[in-house]
């Protein structure tokens, strides 16, 4: 994991779950997403990581695989499943986006400037 966090967020999330080596970082920022804690990303290559074999992140065993996911999603699959819909939705928007370019548009436009809330009428 290379990344700089706030003691604060560590604290917070308990850090990392070293019941599943190789994606504990993984799980770490499941938690975090789970807070009110903000990210920033750096468009910019800081780090190279080479995975070889016999490296932690070396997936090449499936069964072990299939158990430290299963462990993730019974620890998660609320947020999980929640992402999973949301990402869905999105996809199926650009989906209808790229089949009607222009309609999607400017229903954009009318709904961002032209479309009442309930709270005016």
């Amino acid at each position: 994991m290379c990344t700089l966090v706030r003691k604060t967020v560590w604290e917070q999330v308990g850090g990392l779950d070293e019941q599943i080596p190789g994606c504990e970082d993984w799980e770490f920022w499941i938690r975090v997403t789970q807070t009110d804690w903000q990210f920033f990303h750096i468009s910019e290559t800081l780090f190279d990581y080479r995975i070889r074999q016999g490296s932690l992140s070396d997936f090449t065993n499936l069964e072990t695989d299939d158990r430290i996911y299963a462990y993730i999603y019974a620890k998660h699959a609320r947020t999980i499943r929640e992402q999973y819909q949301i990402n869905l939705k999105k996809a199926r928007l650009y989906d209808k986006a790229i089949e009607q370019p222009f309609r999607y548009f400017f229903k954009f436009i009318f709904n961002k400037y032209f479309k009442k809330t309930k709270d005016k009428v």
